[in-house]
């Protein structure tokens, strides 16, 4: 992502951004990168904007309110600007240890409504293992607003796919319900500025069209890793990576089967055959191998070769042929470097997969 992109998808002003003012700001655009996606798929449709009541207490502190059924997100809304478009007390001051993190989360969760045994626990641990490095994901208690709210849009996301599919209609509209006014809050607060996809695949999702499923379960893997809704145990959340990497292996073997060449199962030729599946590989931003994503590594002749990594950090892999798959993990390193041309991943030869581990 160069600079002129980062700040195109930014809110509010930067006049002129420096080094780690732009590093802060790619780790907001690149955590949050919800409705934009990997391949933009969906349309635009329509804007709504929340209609927001704003208060403020005594001596300038923004008073935070608890959300309630008709405003899931309470905090009071101000002309989108410098401080994310909405009023709370320090929004850049900055969130640098854990006791930093989770105080401002108590602070702003009774604000955000989640569903039913919903939390932020694993988006805070998550977070905490990235404090005080070179890329911490937080910077600011303002950026902590956005990504918690995101966090409860990935769980309602959830919510609804389950409800959608065990047929319970009064959950699955409370979901929308919910997932409107929290799309209208980031839009009129400035901070999910995506054209409409979301309120479009709302839409969609609320007259039961058919399409709405796939597009939401591409919502969710292309935005919500580490967001306690794939499950709350390592057992869950395994068992989300090698749901998705049996789906891809279908796909992969039905087209070396059909004759395809593995060579040519890349990122394009897997889109084509399969775009409703969150592909990607090694020069893809901002990692290839991430929660909710299939990678396409580099294979062995006549081999494709797959990754599906969980939450839990198992990488679970698989080498298929048009005639067997083997099943397994990797400990390759998949993570990205930008080696001047662009990122690619830091192991670029054909992984090992070890059979065994599901």
């Amino acid at each position: 992502m160069d600079d002129l992109e980062l700040l195109r998808r930014l809110p509010g002003t930067v006049d002129p951004p420096e080094a780690e003012t732009k590093q802060r700001m790619r780790a907001v655009v690149e955590a949050r990168s919800v409705s934009v996606g990997m391949r933009r798929r969906r349309h635009a449709v329509k804007l709504s904007v929340l209609a927001a009541a704003v208060a403020v207490a005594a001596g300038g502190t923004a008073t935070i309110f608890h959300w309630s059924s008709d405003q899931p997100v309470a905090f009071p809304i101000e002309d989108p600007g410098r401080n994310w478009g909405f009023e709370i007390s320090d929004p850049n001051v900055g969130i640098r240890t854990s006791t930093d993190l989770e105080a401002a989360v108590a602070e702003f969760a009774p604000a955000i409504r989640l569903p039913d045994g919903g939390s932020f626990d694993e988006w805070v641990q998550h977070i905490e293992k990235k404090l005080g490095t070179d890329d911490p994901g937080v910077y600011m208690r303002g950026d902590t607003v956005v990504f918690m709210v995101h966090v409860s849009e990935c769980q309602w996301m959830q919510q609804w796919l389950d409800a959608s599919a065990r047929g319970d209609e009064a959950v699955a509209d409370q979901a929308v319900s919910v997932l409107d006014g929290a799309n209208s809050w980031m839009h009129a607060t400035g901070n999910y500025v995506d054209n409409g996809h979301m309120a479009d695949l709302l839409d969609r999702m609320r007259q039961g069209d058919a399409t709405a499923s796939r597009d939401a379960q591409l919502f969710e893997d292309e935005s919500c890793a580490y967001t306690g809704s794939w499950g709350a145990t390592p057992a869950q959340q395994d068992a989300k990576a090698t749901g998705d990497l049996a789906s891809a292996i279908k796909i992969a073997q039905s087209y070396l089967r059909d004759g395809g060449d593995a060579d040519s199962f890349e990122l394009s030729t897997a889109d084509h055959l399969a775009p409703t599946i969150n592909w990607t590989s090694t020069h893809v931003q901002p990692t290839p191998a991430w929660p909710g994503a299939i990678f396409i590594a580099l294979s062995p002749s006549g081999v494709v070769s797959l990754v599906s990594v969980s939450e839990t950090g198992t990488q679970f892999c698989a080498a298929v042929s048009h005639t067997s798959v083997v099943r397994g993990t990797t400990s390759n390193d998949l993570s990205v470097v930008d080696t001047g041309d662009g990122p690619h991943a830091v192991d670029p030869h054909p992984i090992t997969c070890t059979s065994g581990g599901w």
